[in-house]
């Protein structure tokens, strides 16, 4: 990968960090400056809540780890190659979504394999379900 499409992809992935970081923060924030009149019980039922919030927020946590093991790819030389079966993630489905960490065959058949097991847990559940 050429090194201009590094550094293009980088800035991105730094731009997309900090944007999850800053709304994550603007979120404890509010909910801190809600409670700031408050007693004590108040404010530590509040802190109680921001716990929760980032526990729950599982899904900005795991954006953030696959941005940060995106860019310390780029600082490996490993960035925009397939984990699965290491041949080149093409640039079109890194621009779409840089934190990619497989190819698109790889990715179709993964997909593929866990429709398969939804499937087959659907229907064991349906049997569980019957008995």
């Amino acid at each position: 990968m050429k090194k201009q499409d590094l550094d293009k992809f980088k800035k991105r992935l730094l731009d997309e960090r900090d944007k999850i970081i800053q709304a994550k923060n603007n979120k404890a924030g509010q909910e801190i400056s809600n409670t700031q009149s408050g007693d004590e019980a108040d404010m530590a039922s509040a802190e109680m809540e921001l716990d929760a919030m980032y526990q729950g927020d599982q899904r900005g946590h795991n954006m953030l780890q696959d941005i940060q093991d995106a860019l310390q790819k780029i600082e490996d030389g490993t960035y925009g190659e397939c984990e699965n079966c290491g041949e080149d993630i093409s640039i079109a489905r890194l621009e779409a979504n840089p934190m990619a960490k497989l190819c698109v065959d790889c990715k179709s058949e993964e997909e593929v394999r866990e429709k398969k097991y939804a499937k087959s847990s659907n229907t064991m559940n349906s049997y569980d379900d019957e008995q």
